[in-house]
């Protein structure tokens, strides 16, 4: 009988095929590099042409990873040989992927669909999930929030699709409240007629609807003022404007709030313009700091002072008024360690102003009211 002799192959290097490996491999890289040109080309394109940036946003993704795509594709058809293996193999690849990372495909497929319908823009505020916040960017796997005190927010796609989203920048006006706390004993007769004629003195409120003042009974017996009005958001600075009407109703009250507005400390500053020489009343958040009083010139972290900043430089002497006293005071720059300690102090009560400081190239001030010795402060007969 014949034993039939069989051979044995050897594996070599050369069934690894070196040589269209990296041939393939170049193909992929070159893909990567044409990825990266194509989004930058298509991204000047599209800005040009003014087109929405959320749009852009799902264009330059799509074109970017299906560049990519169709590199690992090439380079794996160099490598293999067969186009037919690679797609087939891509099947089987694909399905693994998405029982492995199926969240994460729901999550990029939620964004896609965000990005399509867009419930909401970008720099639109939004409140979803009980967070409230800016919307900075729509990722791959979350939605980016900012909210006003600087925090950022992640937030699944997917919990952001299926969930109830209010968006609060859809329409062009928005309703703020502000309430005060009346003190015991003070005159009501007339109160809610002066407010309300000094808000619709105040050109930034929507006269349609127009501002609503009135008194509400509180539980502890007292009664409480509450002023609504509608603001057009985009063309004004809500915080401003609030800043702005709390002296207006201040006024009205006849100085009468007390030590703290609104549920922050609050005074009204009378300075003297730069240029005009008129004097000018702000109403501005402060700390007390020993006998003087801090005030920030933070203007919600614009680029440039605020107004009374400018008019405290050039004409130091100044009214403050707190509650209804009223102290002369003279303005000057706080020192370093005053600023460092007044800062700390301040960011504590109202944390939008660290914020402000990160949102703004320039150092914001911290103003020093010290009272003047020679001219003592004043006391309205309530």
């Amino acid at each position: 009988m014949m034993l039939a002799a069989t051979t044995e192959k050897s594996f070599t290097l050369w069934d690894l095929r070196p040589v269209e490996f990296l041939e393939g491999l170049a193909i992929l890289v070159v893909a990567i590099v044409l990825a990266r040109v194509l989004r930058s080309l298509v991204r000047r394109a599209m800005q040009r042409a003014r087109v929405d940036q959320q749009v852009t946003l799902l264009v330059l993704r799509l074109v970017f990873l299906g560049t990519i795509l169709i590199g690992i594709v090439a380079f794996f058809a160099r490598w293999l040989g067969s186009p037919a293996y690679v797609f087939g193999s891509f099947g089987i690849l694909a399905l693994a992927f998405s029982l492995a990372f199926q969240d994460i495909l729901k999550n990029f497929i939620a964004g896609v669909f965000l990005l399509l319908e867009r419930p909401f823009k970008i720099g639109d505020e939004i409140t979803v999930d009980g967070h409230t916040g800016t919307v900075d960017n729509v990722e791959i796997r979350t939605t980016t929030l900012r909210t006003e005190d600087g925090g950022e927010v992640l937030i699944p796609n997917s919990l952001v699709y299926t969930e109830t989203i209010v968006n609060r920048s859809r329409y062009p006006t928005r309703m703020f409240t502000l309430t005060a706390k009346l003190p015991p004993g003070e005159p009501l007769d007339g109160v809610v007629e002066r407010v309300r004629a000094q808000l619709e003195a105040v050109p930034e409120v929507a006269k349609d609807p127009p501002p609503h003042v009135g008194l509400l009974p509180s539980t502890d017996g007292g009664v409480t003022l509450e002023v609504r009005y509608w603001l057009d958001y985009r063309r004004h600075d809500a915080v401003t404007v609030r800043a702005a009407l709390g002296a207006q109703v201040y006024q009205a009250r006849g100085g009468a709030f007390g030590r703290h507005a609104f549920g922050l400390p609050v005074l009204v500053l009378s300075h003297t313009g730069a240029r005009s020489g008129k004097r000018r009343q702000t109403s501005l958040y402060y700390c007390e700091d020993g006998l003087n009083l801090a005030v920030i010139a933070s203007k919600v972290g614009a680029a440039e002072n605020p107004t009374w900043y400018t008019n405290l430089m050039a004409n130091p002497i100044a009214e403050a008024q707190v509650g209804r006293q009223r102290r002369p005071v003279r303005a000057r720059l706080a020192e370093e360690a005053e600023r460092a300690r007044i800062w700390h102090r301040m960011a504590s009560i109202y944390p939008g102003y660290d914020a402000y400081q990160d949102r703004t190239e320039r150092r914001i001030p911290v103003v020093i009211l010290e009272p003047i010795a020679a001219a003592p402060a004043s006391r309205e007969k309530a």
